[in-house]
C-alpha cells in the first residue's frame, strides 16, 4: 500500500487487524490476521522462542520428555513443532538460531525478522506487515 502521509494507510491497516474500530460503518474479518508492528520492546530476560511464540509449546515438550509431565501435557504436545521452527528460522535467515538466546541480544534487523518467523509459524490468513 502506497500513499501520502496522513492519507490514512496505517489507520486502515489497524481497522483490518481489528485493532481500531471504524468511525462509521463495520469491518467484518474472516480468517486470522498476524500483524508485524514497527515497534517491539522484549521484555526483560525474554528468550528467542518467546519472541517466536512458542516458548509454552516448547516447555510442555521438554516437561514430556524429561518425564515430567503434566496431567494434559501429552494431548498439548505439538510433536510437528521442532520440525517446523528450523526451516522457518533458515527462511528469514536466522538459521540456527538458539530458542535459549536472550532477544535482547539480537541486532533490530534480527529482532524483526524473528518476529516474522512468530506469524508465519502461526499461520494466519492474512498478514500485515
Amino acid at each position: 500500500m502506497v500513499g501520502r502521509n496522513g492519507a490514512g494507510k496505517s489507520t486502515l491497516l489497524r481497522l483490518i487487524a481489528g485493532e481500531t474500530a471504524p468511525a462509521e460503518g463495520a469491518v467484518t474479518q474472516m480468517g486470522a490476521v498476524g500483524v508485524l508492528h514497527q515497534r517491539h520492546d522484549p521484555a526483560s530476560g525474554e528468550r528467542v522462542a518467546e519472541t517466536l511464540g512458542v516458548g509454552h509449546a516448547m516447555a510442555v515438550i521438554d516437561r514430556v520428555l524429561a518425564g515430567e509431565a503434566e496431567d494434559d501435557d501429552l494431548e498439548r504436545a505439538d510433536w510437528t513443532l521442532e520440525s517446523r521452527i528450523a526451516p522457518m528460522l533458515a527462511s528469514v535467515g536466522l538459521s540456527g538460531l538458539d530458542l535459549d538466546r536472550p532477544t535482547q541480544t539480537l541486532s533490530g534487523g534480527e529482532l524483526t525478522r524473528l518476529r516474522l518467523a512468530g506469524l508465519m509459524l502461526a499461520g494466519p490468513d492474512l498478514l500485515l506487515l
